[in-house]
């Protein structure tokens, strides 16, 4: 039966721990044998795994589990997080963070469909083992055959039209503390930027004092969400200050913007 008083310790977990996976797996991009980061990620699957468990949420013990053993593994040199798996395991973060249980939907099921689940489930368990299928490469096109112009030929000489101006990049200027609500304000203005194929997205930090725990991990969504996109949208920091400068370093953030 579904305990609602244990809600709010599932959600807990959730805050602390979805977070600290999404920096980890930022950070494994510069280095993906760093067993520090490996040993944090391990336990924040498994924290959230027995937060679910105990309360009953099935999706997100399946999900938690397979990431442990993926975390598990890799911290005893048997696999190697390489970017596909990157972008697998951060599907998983991403579906974590989404599934919200409640009496009418003890396993969440309705933010985070049964199908779903087992699919990432199956991808994460293919990391595991080894048998994740890697992204093909581009097809290579012949080259073109060289023109072949005769030497009597009259030289042309091409004429280029004036360019249009290159537009700026598409700006948002948060102020104060970067924290839940200025967030939240932004992951939708950028949801709707990042929809239509914008190619750089840029954030002027300049009035913003400081960075909560909730501005981290949108920081480390918003790196994450950019990662799994092809082409892969351009993200800019700029006027960071050298104490927001030196927090996006200690986190491994820097690895996933632009700092002007």
């Amino acid at each position: 039966m579904f305990d609602v008083s244990l809600l709010d310790l599932f959600k807990a977990e959730l805050e602390v721990h979805v977070p600290a996976l999404s920096e980890g797996l930022l950070c494994l991009e510069k280095d993906p044998h760093q067993p520090k980061i490996l040993e944090s990620l391990m336990r924040a699957a498994h924290s959230i795994k027995g937060a679910a468990k105990i309360i009953g949420v099935e999706s997100a013990v399946r999900i938690a589990h397979v990431m442990e053993d993926c975390f598990v593994a890799a911290q005893k040199g048997q696999i190697t997080i390489t970017p596909q798996a990157m972008d697998v395991l951060l599907q998983g973060v991403d579906a974590l963070q989404q599934i919200q249980p409640s009496p009418d939907d003890p396993d969440g099921s309705a933010s985070v469909p049964v199908a779903r689940v087992s699919q990432l489930t199956d991808a994460i368990s293919a990391i595991r083992n080894g048998t994740l299928p890697a992204t093909p490469a581009p097809a290579q096109s012949a080259p073109a055959p060289a023109e072949v112009t005769s030497a009597a030929a009259t030289p042309v000489v091409a004429t280029v039209p004036n360019a249009p101006p290159i537009a700026p990049p598409p700006t948002l200027r948060p102020g104060g503390n970067l924290d839940a609500l200025q967030a939240e304000t932004m992951r939708l203005q950028l949801a709707d930027m990042l929809t239509h194929g914008t190619p750089e997205v840029q954030l002027d930090l300049g009035a913003v004092r400081d960075v909560d725990p909730t501005g981290l991990a949108f920081l480390a969504q918003l790196a994450g969400n950019a990662a799994r996109k092809s082409p892969r949208p351009r993200l800019r920091l700029t006027n960071v200050s050298p104490q927001i400068r030196q927090l996006l370093r200690l986190t491994g953030l820097d690895s996933g913007f632009a700092l002007v």
